[in-house]
C-alpha cells in the first residue's frame, strides 16, 4: 500500500467536512493506523464512515491489510494548531522550553500565535496575566482533562 495515495484518498473524502486527517502509519505488515479529527469533535461513525470509504478502494483478495481508524484521544497532544479551535475559552496544559507546565485558558488564536490568560498565584495574591505562545515553540500543548 502506498502511503501517499492513501493520503490523498483520506483527505478527499474528508473535504468538505470540519474533520481532517492526523496521522497516518502503514507497518511493514500492512496494518493502517489512521488518526482523524475534527473542528467540533469525531464521532463513531465518522470513523465507520471512513474506514468503509477506504475498504472500498481496495481489494482484499490483492491486498492483505488491517485498518484501524480512530479519533485522538483526549489525554494525546495537539499536533495541529487546527486541533485547538474546540478548545477556545478552555484551560489546556502547556510545556514551554525553560519553563514549569502550566494551564492557561485559550483565549484566541491567530495563525500560529496562541494568546492564553493564566492565573499565578492564589488568593489574595492571585495574579492573571495575558501572553501569547507561539505554538511551535512549545515543547507540548495538551488538553486539560477533568472529571466532575
Amino acid at each position: 500500500m502506498e502511503k501517499k495515495k492513501l493520503t490523498s484518498q483520506i483527505d478527499a473524502f474528508l473535504a468538505g467536512t470540519d474533520k481532517f486527517l492526523l496521522s497516518l502509519s502503514i507497518s511493514k505488515t500492512n496494518i493502517i493506523d489512521v488518526f482523524i479529527d475534527g473542528d467540533t469533535g469525531v464521532t463513531i461513525q465518522d470513523c465507520i464512515d471512513l474506514a468503509r470509504a477506504i475498504e472500498g478502494e481496495y481489494d482484499r483478495d490483492v491486498e492483505d491489510f488491517e485498518l484501524r481508524v480512530s479519533s485522538v484521544g483526549v489525554d494525546k497532544e495537539f499536533k495541529l494548531v487546527r486541533q485547538l479551535k474546540k478548545y477556545l475559552e478552555k484551560e489546556i496544559e502547556f510545556y514551554l522550553p525553560d519553563e514549569k507546565p502550566f494551564k492557561a485558558k485559550l483565549l484566541s488564536i491567530e495563525g500560529d500565535i496562541l494568546r492564553v490568560e493564566q492565573t499565578i498565584g492564589k488568593g489574595k495574591k492571585k495574579e492573571i496575566i495575558t501572553k501569547e505562545i507561539d505554538f511551535e515553540s512549545a515543547e507540548k500543548i495538551k488538553p486539560l482533562v477533568k472529571f466532575k
